[in-house]
């Protein structure tokens, strides 16, 4: 039986295409992506273990009023763990996040075949060394128009015949670190049918609104800058580097919350010369 066709995201880097996840749809329509796999993915609940697998499947509803996320990691022990999310899809707040993630250098996702049906959505240009990728994917029923995240975000939209799936990504002006980091939004364990939370009863998670969808993608790379130069000072610490003045560390950190739409190679001498590359 021949494969599903997939459509795949990727970015070009040095020339190289590099896969950032594949989404294809099942005959129920289920949306799942899947990320690279063996790229040691961080995640908030995997403590010191590493991802080698992950996949995240968006199920519908009958009346995609109450929809379900799924998220499967497999870790490098080789254990597997699942959790879930249910979302409500109310007039006006039908936007559900499926998943933000920080990228690191990407060294190892280089697409290498892929099938001549699968589609290519190509991102563009990502140069690690002098920026890192941020990027989130959105999910809305088909009957919704995607949402607008604003001229300095990038976007996309993906129509399957339950969900569109949106990505938006943007740049900061701060070289990559070495961790990939994926985050889902709040989930119970999948084995647990119930909607609790260590005994409390939670309901479904309301979908957000566009405003709402924007500052939740931006909070998200804020969040994910202030790791990323966590990261960065400990590897300028343990290569014995020169000491940053002060005065030069505040302008790259403001610099570092400065986000834009490219990948933009004229940061380079900044970072170069002050050695953070």
């Amino acid at each position: 039986m021949s494969r599903r066709s997939k459509t795949r995201f990727i970015v070009k880097i040095r020339d190289q295409r590099v896969q950032l996840f594949s989404a294809f749809e099942t005959k129920d329509g289920t949306v799942q992506f899947n990320m690279p796999k063996n790229l040691n993915y961080e995640h908030p609940t995997a403590g010191e273990l590493k991802i080698k697998e992950s996949h995240i499947s968006c199920h519908p509803s009958p009346n995609m009023d109450a929809n379900t996320l799924k998220y499967t990691h497999t870790f490098e022990d080789g254990t597997k763990r699942s959790s879930k999310a249910r979302h409500l899809s109310e007039k006006n707040k039908s936007c559900i996040p499926a998943f933000f993630c920080k990228a690191n250098r990407l060294e190892l996702a280089t697409l290498k075949t892929h099938k001549a049906r699968d589609e290519i959505i190509d991102l563009g240009s990502y140069n690690p060394e002098v920026s890192t990728l941020i990027f989130a994917v959105f999910i809305t029923p088909p009957s919704v128009r995607p949402p607008k995240f604003g001229k300095n975000i990038n976007f996309v939209a993906k129509s399957f015949s339950q969900w569109t799936a949106s990505l938006c990504w943007i740049f900061s002006e701060l070289t990559a670190s070495e961790r990939l980091i994926v985050t889902p939004p709040q989930t119970i364990p999948a084995r647990d049918n119930r909607i609790t939370n260590v005994g409390r009863s939670i309901a479904p998670i309301a979908g957000f609104g566009e405003n709402e969808a924007r500052k939740i993608f931006m909070s998200m790379c804020q969040r994910y800058v202030l790791i990323n130069w966590r990261d960065l000072e400990e590897m300028q610490s343990s290569r014995s580097m020169p000491h940053v003045p002060d005065f030069l560390k505040a302008e790259m950190q403001k610099r570092a919350m400065t986000f834009r739409k490219y990948s933009d190679p004229d940061s380079d001498n900044f970072f170069r010369t002050r050695g953070l590359m």
